[in-house]
């Protein structure tokens, strides 16, 4: 449990004046500690790529924002609402739902007299934002207070966020930052005075986040114990020259409009109305005092396509940039991805993906083939020999390869497809590097586990399955992680021939004679018609009268695939799944262990093939008679058959967020 969430659980047994006394301590070394960045931090002044400005060519924009923590404070609201009316300003009002109960009466009169009603949390008690899945269970709730209130806008409590799950919520803005604020409970700022676009973790919803960047009046007056608006008028000075956001949130549970001294727990209201007098006196007729739903939508007509930011953040220092303003510009909470996996089918997943590890820094872990070869030029990648449980020795000459290669590359996450000869080095050395190991297991396992999944079961290690037929506690059905898409037109530039019919043998360093003797007695016996091309692999045959070669690059068997009649293939979920993607009819011959066409039985446990032959995608053939069987009715075979990974992007998206 982190401090953050320890302090909630014990607050409501805390006197609130011991609480205000320990935060008083604390203030006074925060504040000497970041007097280079509070209350203005320098590098927060620089403008969005392609600024316009305000509108009316204002110098700067002003949004005021009342976050209504308590039912006292709910109590000053009409009151703080009038002071505003008569001082000629408008705001924004933000009540906590569950905390207390907020009349209908109240917020109708308040967007009647032309202010704005917002949600500030559900409850006040600073956990919902404990961990995604917390925070994701109330967002129907929160989403279904936004619609019954007819609010846009949202500030969540004490600023313990994260932007990109708030982005999960059905609104247009929110204020759940600050360009600097050391003094809150989670001191991380987004170093702009202006607003920026926040999307979500699955990129389908964005909003306009504002970040309050005047000081908040419980730190300066509850806190800090400021007699006067010095601060305030200082920073407001600082904004505006800069032409930025001047947005200020106070607290009406604070403010007192009887008295006119200071209490461990109160300042006078008269502060607040000093500084809006400040701003009408020195700043006439400069200033955009506006609804922060006006803003919004002004910002999204201008920047319609602006930088996104995946927010956390960062401890403040001197140097401290959280979010950079350029075209493209993202922070990416340096995250950092290793892609390990073997290569053939296993390698294949893993680009599937691409939409998922583009958006981080990321570098490769794989075997060198002419694939891995091929398709990673110009990538950021590391290959290492493949090793096997019976050559135990060829894993340790691994280790400390791969080992300075984690220590240079420093990733924050390790994503596996398998298999275990690439993948059982890198996992081992993720528990003691603190590497957080994400593991898919393979498409073409549906009932059963690899050997490198049922390792790590028994090492507890959760496990991401792309079906749904595994139950075990630790074992996750997340959906196919193969997407739909595919260039097709370049593998069809010539078309579909009906003469051709393509054998291939994958990468496997065992050799796979019976397949290509199978096809050689058919072709003698005329059941096979068509001209007829074998990628070998390692076998090695007399292939005369067929066309064959040994290996070759991914896009040349993508072409001869999309080209052919039909395909005959070893049980390749990798060519399997370019199969079904071309809308090609293919026959599978699977590899046989007594035959030494596999290094060990468990590798006859892929049963992908056999759940395609249920659904009648393919047939499932052992000998040559059956494979004289299928040919004869291969125009029966479906095509079309479906993929999406949105799914299961969306699902690695927000894991690897969380964690």
């Amino acid at each position: 449990m982190s401090y953050i969430n320890l302090f909630y659980y014990l607050k409501p047994i805390i006197p609130r004046k011991l609480q205000i006394l320990f935060r008083r301590i604390a203030a006074l070394r925060i504040k000497k500690k970041n007097a280079h960045v509070w209350p203005i931090n320098p590098i927060a002044a620089d403008t969005p790529n392609n600024w316009i400005g305000w509108p009316g060519k204002k110098q700067f924009a002003l949004v005021l924002i009342h976050d209504v923590d308590t039912a006292k404070g709910l109590n000053n609201c009409l009151k703080l609402m009038n002071r505003e009316i008569a001082l000629g300003f408008i705001s924004s009002f933000n009540f906590v739902p569950e905390s207390y109960d907020t009349p209908i009466d109240l917020r109708q009169h308040m967007v009647n007299s032309g202010f704005e009603v917002g949600v500030h949390g559900l409850s006040h008690n600073g956990r919902s934002f404990r961990n995604f899945r917390t925070f994701s269970k109330l967002v129907p709730k929160i989403n279904s207070y936004l619609k019954d209130w007819n609010s846009v806008g949202f500030s969540t409590p004490a600023m313990l966020s994260n932007l990109r799950w708030v982005a999960d919520l059905d609104i247009k803005y929110s204020c759940s930052s600050f360009d600097t604020d050391p003094f809150e409970p989670r001191p991380f700022g987004v170093a702009t005075i202006f607003p920026f676009r926040v999307t979500n973790i699955s990129k389908s919803k964005s909003y306009i986040e504002m970040p309050y960047t005047l000081p908040q009046d419980h730190s300066l007056f509850i806190i800090l114990k400021e007699k006067d608006i010095t601060t305030w008028k200082k920073k407001l000075d600082w904004v505006a020259e800069h032409g930025g956001l001047a947005l200020i949130n106070t607290h009406p549970d604070y403010m007192d409009f009887e008295a006119d001294d200071y209490s461990y727990n109160k300042y006078p209201e008269r502060n607040y109305a000093a500084l809006l007098e400040y701003v009408k006196e020195h700043y006439k007729g400069q200033y955009w005092n506006c609804l922060p739903r006006s803003l919004a939508q002004f910002w999204s007509s201008s920047f319609p396509d602006s930088a996104r930011y995946d927010y956390e953040g960062t401890e403040i220092t001197d140097a401290n940039r959280v979010a950079i303003y350029s075209s493209k510009a993202k922070y990416d909470r340096e995250i950092k991805l290793a892609l390990t996996c073997a290569p053939g089918g296993h390698f294949e997943q893993m680009r599937n993906i691409v939409d998922l590890y583009k958006d981080y820094p990321h570098f490769w872990i794989t075997d060198r083939t002419t694939q891995t070869e091929n398709l990673l030029c110009g990538e950021n990648a590391h290959f290492i020999k493949k090793a096997h449980f019976k050559r135990p020795w060829t894993y340790i000459t691994q280790l400390p390869l791969v080992y300075r290669l984690l220590k240079k590359e420093q990733p924050t996450h390790m994503l596996s497809t398998g298999s275990g000869m690439i993948v059982f080095i890198p996992f081992l050395l993720s528990w003691l590097l603190k590497i957080n190991f994400i593991h898919i297991e393979t498409f073409s396992y549906i009932n059963n586990l690899t050997k490198m999944g049922k390792l790590l079961l028994k090492l507890r290690q959760p496990i991401l399955s792309q079906w749904d037929e595994i139950k075990h506690k630790n074992v996750r059905s997340i959906g196919s992680i193969i997407g739909e898409q595919m260039p097709v037109s370049q593998f069809l530039e010539g078309g579909t021939s009906p003469d051709i019919v393509f054998v291939t043998l994958g990468t496997r360093s065992q050799s796979f004679p019976r397949i290509v003797e199978a096809v050689k007695a058919l072709i003698k016996d005329n059941v096979i018609k068509e001209k007829v091309v074998i990628q070998l692999g390692s076998t090695k045959f007399q292939t005369y009268p067929t066309e064959a070669f040994d290996f070759c690059s991914p896009s040349e068997i993508d072409k001869l695939i999309g080209s052919s009649k039909y395909i005959i293939t070893q049980e390749s979920a990798g060519i399997v799944t370019k199969c079904l993607k071309l809308g090609k009819r293919f026959i599978v011959m699977p590899r046989d262990y007594k035959y030494k066409e596999l290094p060990t039985k468990s590798d006859m446990n892929e049963d992908l093939h056999f759940r395609l032959a249920e659904m009648g995608f393919t047939y499932v053939v052992h000998d040559k008679e059956q494979l004289k069987e299928a040919i004869l009715k291969v125009d029966q075979l479906k095509t079309g058959f479906h993929f999406d990974n949105s799914r299961a992007v969306d699902f690695l998206r927000k894991l690897i967020e969380s964690r």
